[in-house]
């Protein structure tokens, strides 16, 4: 090998972890983990781990109108009508994109539709959440609310 193929060999060796860190995904510069108030302040939902990604779900139910143990009856799919909103998934596959969390799925039960889900951190206490179908910039973007330490977590019916 000549002195200048050594050389240059050299230096793409030194180079290539600084290129592989530049294309890998930065750690999303904020935590979104924790608990959310809603956009309507019905309900609380809860930001956690659910393996290498993030999801949420319904933790305490707000809205006085709301019947105890209310169940999923809007959802498209008939067989998942009797399945209770508490702890219910509204979101998940949320995955880390650098600067918000993107490539999952935000789940209405008001509506009983799934859409794409983008979540960004606005500021420590303000989350905007955006579903769309296909396209981001066809999609709705609803903010929540960092909450307090001081609520009460609802309780999944048995049976």
């Amino acid at each position: 090998m000549r002195q200048s193929d050594r050389t240059a060999f050299l230096q793409v060796r030194m180079l290539l972890p600084i290129l592989l860190l530049a294309t890998t995904p930065a750690p999303a510069l904020d935590d979104i983990t924790g608990v959310w108030l809603s956009h309507d302040r019905d309900g609380l939902v809860e930001i956690r781990p659910c393996g290498k990604s993030l999801c949420g779900h319904i933790i305490s139910i707000l809205d006085p109108t709301i019947p105890a143990n209310p169940r999923d009856i809007y959802n498209e799919k008939l067989e998942l009508r009797s399945r209770p909103i508490c702890e219910l998934q509204v979101l998940g596959d949320l995955k880390n994109q650098g600067d918000s969390w993107g490539d999952g799925w935000a789940y209405e039960p008001r509506a009983g539709k799934t859409y794409s889900a983008e979540v960004r951190l606005r500021d420590p206490n303000t989350l905007d959440v955006r579903g769309y179908i296909g396209i981001k910039l066809m999609g709705e973007t609803k903010v929540w609310t960092r909450a307090g330490k001081d609520f009460r977590r609802c309780t999944r019916p048995r049976g």
